[in-house]
């Protein structure tokens, strides 16, 4: 993409932001405060989905350490029976 592109695009924006503005059938100020509530709802979706995120992230480390966990018991007995099942043998 070039300068020529960006340049085009940016004056097209422009050109048609203006002439909503131009046509809207609401006021300036009714317009602003329509976007600003957009935002503003906009961000409580971020918010609310990052919350999400974060407590599915918690449960899946929660699980995963409990996994763990499992894992280093099974192992640990394993270890304690092959250490038993050698000492037997050696006697």
């Amino acid at each position: 993409m070039n300068k020529d592109h960006i340049c085009g695009f940016l004056l097209g924006l422009g050109a048609g932001g203006s002439i909503a503005l131009l046509f809207a059938p609401r006021s300036g100020k009714k317009i602003r405060s329509q976007i600003a509530q957009a935002a503003a709802d906009g961000v409580t979706s971020v918010k609310e989905y990052g919350e999400t995120v974060r407590d599915t992230t918690r449960g899946l480390v929660e699980r995963g350490k409990e996994k763990v966990a499992q894992q280093k018991d099974v192992l640990a007995n394993t270890v304690d029976q092959a250490r038993d099942a050698y000492e037997g043998a050696l006697r």
